[in-house]
């Protein structure tokens, strides 16, 4: 089922749970492609925040192994959250909706820019586009609601 043109979630409620999640990666500047496939699993920590970690294995040209990461999801508003690096520096406020919802993070001289769509009440979408000296990487993900 797909939400009305311009559906906005509670991001703390609609994350919870567990997310099979695929992953592609491209360097623009090499051509490179990788992939990235496993679980992401929104953990309630308190009544407005998640744990977040990823796991499963990433294929690049250069590695093939297991990969993980983990962030904190923090309510900023009914409609709004902050994400947050494990020590608790900010990367990027979320809004999940089905209009999309852009969100940026600058890390050094690389500049991480984000598109987030609400697909439907069982998926969601993101894609970082990576600009810098060195980087011109495109990633996108889609996660399904897996329970």
């Amino acid at each position: 089922m797909l939400f009305p043109m311009s559906e906005t979630v509670d991001p703390i409620v609609y994350l919870a749970g567990t997310w099979q999640l695929e992953r592609e990666l491209l360097d623009e500047r090499t051509g490179a492609h990788g992939t990235f496939e496993g679980v992401a699993s929104f953990t309630p920590v308190a009544e407005e925040a998640l744990d977040y970690q990823e796991k499963g294995e990433l294929v690049w040209p250069t590695h093939r192994g297991t990969a993980s990461r983990y962030l904190s999801y923090v309510r900023d508003t009914r409609e709004r959250a902050s994400v947050l690096f494990v020590d608790g520096r900010a990367f990027h406020l979320l809004e999940l909706r089905t209009d999309g919802f852009q969100a940026v993070h600058v890390c050094g001289e690389d500049r991480y820019l984000g598109d987030f769509t609400l697909v439907s009440e069982a998926a969601w979408s993101a894609v970082w586009r990576v600009s810098g000296p060195q980087k011109a990487l495109v990633l996108r993900s889609i996660y399904r609601r897996s329970r």
